[in-house]
């Protein structure tokens, strides 16, 4: 059987590409598929590892040619996987970091593969917000993005296989590592 594709949503400072990141380190057989981002590269971040960093015009493009498997608008950035990624890698574990609409396209074309997705979050909304000002997030873009976290509240209950409360970056690693070896 090859392996599960596993998606991980959740908003904004719940600490997803860290502990993907941790994940990745603690198994080989776990990869992340890196997607593409029109938003500006953060100090902390490289190319090819935490995003492919590219213009509007080049992501709009590869949207064009058919390239992206599925994009997303966030924050007046685009971001998406491309459809080759999907092809690397075949025998481990691929990670994804995506919006629930992601997450519903992923399920019904890997419908033949089994997808388990993980819903991520902080323990609170004060934690939440101090992650973000960590990150350097302004005013608005925390507005913002609790905003859209009060909007999307209803994602807890559209059909996650797993939620993991992320208090400790480590701790939430070693739980999805052992939520992998799960039949």
């Amino acid at each position: 059987m090859k392996p599960d594709i596993i998606i991980v949503c959740g908003p904004g400072a719940a600490g997803k590409s860290s502990t993907v990141s941790k994940i990745v380190e603690l198994r080989d057989d776990c990869v992340e598929l890196v997607s593409y981002t029109t938003r500006p590269m953060r100090k902390d971040e490289a190319d090819g590892i935490d995003y492919h960093f590219v213009d509007e015009a080049t992501f709009i493009s590869k949207v064009n040619s058919g390239d992206m498997f599925e994009y997303t608008k966030y924050n007046n950035n685009y971001y998406g996987l491309s459809k080759t990624s999907f092809q690397d890698d075949v025998d481990k574990f691929k990670f994804v970091i995506v919006d629930g609409e992601g997450m519903r396209s992923i399920k019904e074309t890997f419908a033949n593969t089994r997808v388990r997705s993980l819903l991520m979050l902080p323990p609170s909304t004060k934690e939440m917000i101090v992650r973000m000002k960590a990150q350097g997030r302004t005013k608005e873009e925390i507005g913002y993005r609790l905003n859209r976290l009060n909007r999307e509240s209803a994602v807890v209950n559209s059909g996650f296989d797993f939620v993991a409360i992320n208090r400790d970056i480590e701790d939430c690693a070693n739980l999805v590592v052992r939520m992998l070896d799960l039949p």
